[in-house]
Order: structure tokens, then sequence, then C-alpha cells
């Protein structure tokens, strides 16, 4: 294994902060459209990566990678969203119900987000 060095693991820590809440349910909205339009999610992904600019599409490429070397779309996903985003990600793609639950996810991160707002 590979010890990234200090610059690398500083520069990724920075993209991670910089992909907040707002970016996620983006990223998220663009994921949900595409697979309930039928699009596999390895391949929809891969769009969002060709497509996105930015730190987005350092997250599309990034899970885009997780996905082609076998693992799932939810394992993918830990890098850069919460745990409860991919467990209920990872819910959907065991069940058959991938579209759905991505919609779940937005929308606790939607309520979540307002929630906060009226606290801070």
């Amino acid at each position: 294994m590979v010890e990234k060095s200090i610059g690398t693991k500083i520069s990724d820590r920075l993209k991670k902060l910089r992909f907040g809440a707002k970016a996620q349910l983006v990223f998220l909205e663009d994921l949900a459209h595409l697979v309930e339009d039928g699009i596999p999610p390895n391949k929809a992904v891969e769009m969002l990566a060709r497509a996105s600019k930015g730190v987005a599409r350092d997250v599309a490429a990034s899970i885009a990678s997780t996905i082609s070397a076998g693992k799932p779309l939810a394992e993918g996903m830990r890098e850069w969203f919460a745990f409860n985003v991919v467990e209920i990600v990872r819910v959907g793609e065991e069940g058959g119900a991938l579209g759905e639950t991505i919609k779940s996810a937005i929308n606790m991160m939607g309520s979540h987000s307002s929630m906060m707002g009226t606290f801070f």
C-alpha cells in the first residue's frame, strides 16, 4: 500500500470540505434523476464525472473508480457522504429501489439543513 504525501492528504481534505451539503444535494439530485430514467448507477456516475466540474467531477470520478473496481455505489460514496446517506443508498442498492432511496437521502439532508438553519 502506498502512503499518501502530506500535500495529497491536505488536498483531499480540502476537496471534501468544498463538497459541502449543497454540493452533495445537487450531486444526489442529479444521480437520482439519471437512475430514475433507467440509467444504471455505474453509467450514471460516469456521466456525472464527464458533465460536472470542480470537486463534483472529482467526487464522481472517485465513485466511478470504486464501482469499476467491482464495489457497490454506496462503497464509493463512503469517502464523500455522511454515514447515514451511504447506508440509505446501500439499502436501495440491495433492495432494487435505488432511485427512491436516493430521494429519501435528499429529503433527509434537506430537512437536516433546514433544521440547522433555524438554530444557527
